[in-house]
């Protein structure tokens, strides 16, 4: 899985560099949360349920590069040589702590398994009503009294890189989900 920062207008998202998700000092999730929830985080508050947008997202990339709204693209597979399935981050909503964050991410579809060389990944069509996906991952890592703890990396693909939800969790991604429906 790979990230990368589109610009758009609108009607077309437009590639413009790689970007880090993850991680405890580049990543957008950390960095974003840090400022957006910083009181929450000095209250120690555990667990910690939050919810970022792409607008949210949109402004936090703005800072640094300023021009049209920025947007997330999830290349799912950039070592696949015959298909490429690209999604747009709508938003993610997390659950931070005891030493881990789940996180659910709703997608926008934009292409999925479509032929290489019959599709640009440079420029790519923005559809507002696109299908809506969801994937689950989790992050190595929580806040805890006040300061980031852990890596906040996702496991390297795996068989066994699943998280496991717990009923409280599960109920609060539910609860997201029927949010935004």
């Amino acid at each position: 899985m790979a990230f990368y920062m589109y610009e758009t207008d609108g009607k077309e998202l437009v590639k413009q560099w790689p970007v880090s998700l993850f991680g405890n000092r580049n990543g957008l999730i950390c960095n974003i949360l840090q400022q957006t929830y910083a009181k929450e985080i000095a209250e120690n508050r555990e667990p910690l349920k939050w919810k970022m947008t792409w607008q949210q997202i949109s402004a936090f990339l703005n800072k640094n590069a300023p021009g049209n709204y920025k947007r997330v693209v999830i290349d799912l597979k950039p070592n696949d040589t015959h298909y490429t399935s690209l999604y747009l981050i709508e938003a993610i909503y997390g659950f931070s702590g005891w030493t881990w964050t789940p996180i659910m991410i709703r997608l926008k579809d934009i292409y999925t398994d479509k032929k290489k060389g019959e599709v640009s990944v440079e420029r790519v069509p923005f559809n507002e009503n696109a299908e809506i996906i969801y994937s689950l991952l989790y992050m190595q890592g929580d806040f805890h009294d006040g300061k980031v703890r852990g890596t906040w990396n996702a496991p390297r693909p795996s068989s066994t890189n699943t998280p496991l939800l717990w009923p409280e969790t599960f109920e609060y991604f539910i609860d997201c989900r029927n949010e935004t429906n």
